[in-house]
């Protein structure tokens, strides 16, 4: 009697240990495919991660930009309205940013998306690049916009008509820009530096992945703006 019990916790004590081997490698090597994954699974948390993690294997800790020092402090308030809405948003601190520039990651736990949303102000006009990553299709989409009516200068929601004025057509972007001197290298410059050299480099030197800014993973990415153009 006393043998078939040792037999069970055996059993038991394996299929424990069988779990959590499974667990983490669903979590890492099949859910998880590029850094965009990783990036997302870190920031929201599903029911999979909740039993995950208390098995002790798997499940990823939702702490991968609060480990960042150049993101924003929220309140526990907020991270329960983020978790209640659906939504978690990561804005990056001004100090660690140029002049007229700002970059906010936004995940989206029922549309499971994020969006990398990076901006760029000078006095004529302002450059936004849009990125949006589909967690199912493992898609990045790339958009740039120039809002180029009067920039807002006045209290909040009191935006002049003129600075709905935009283009998200690269040729017409171009010819806005091009009369201040930019061109369409310098456009791929500040796309490098907002992705590559700012959000992905600073998050992977923050957190554990085999991804990095020079190694994405597996990513379609649809860019509207080439680095290879540049070259």
């Amino acid at each position: 009697m006393r043998l078939c019990k040792e037999k069970i916790v055996a059993m038991v004590i394996c299929i424990v240990f069988m779990l959590i081997a499974g667990t983490c490698f669903y979590s890492e090597y099949i859910r998880i495919k590029n850094i965009f994954d990783k990036m997302y699974y870190t920031r929201v948390r599903t029911h999979y991660d909740w039993w995950g993690g208390a098995l002790g294997g798997g499940g990823n800790e939702p702490t991968s930009f609060s480990n960042m020092p150049q993101i924003v402090r929220i309140s526990r308030d907020e991270e329960s309205y983020y978790t209640d809405e659906g939504y978690f948003v990561n804005n990056y601190k001004g100090e660690y940013l140029g002049e007229g520039e700002s970059l906010v990651i936004v995940c989206e736990r029922n549309e499971k998306t994020m969006a990398i949303i990076a901006a760029k102000r000078f006095t004529e006009f302002k450059i936004i690049y849009r990125y949006t990553y589909d967690i199912k299709k493992r898609q990045l989409k790339e958009v740039v916009e120039c809002r180029y009516g009067e920039l807002y200068s006045g209290e909040a929601n009191e935006y002049p008509e003129s600075y709905k004025e935009y283009s998200d057509d690269l040729q017409e972007i171009l010819l806005v820009i091009g009369d201040t001197g930019l061109t369409k290298e310098d456009l791929i410059q500040y796309k490098k530096y907002f992705l590559y050299d700012k959000l992905l480099t600073d998050w992977q030197a923050a957190n554990d992945s085999r991804f990095s800014a020079n190694r994405l993973g597996n990513v379609e990415f649809i860019e509207v703006l080439p680095l290879e153009a540049n070259e």
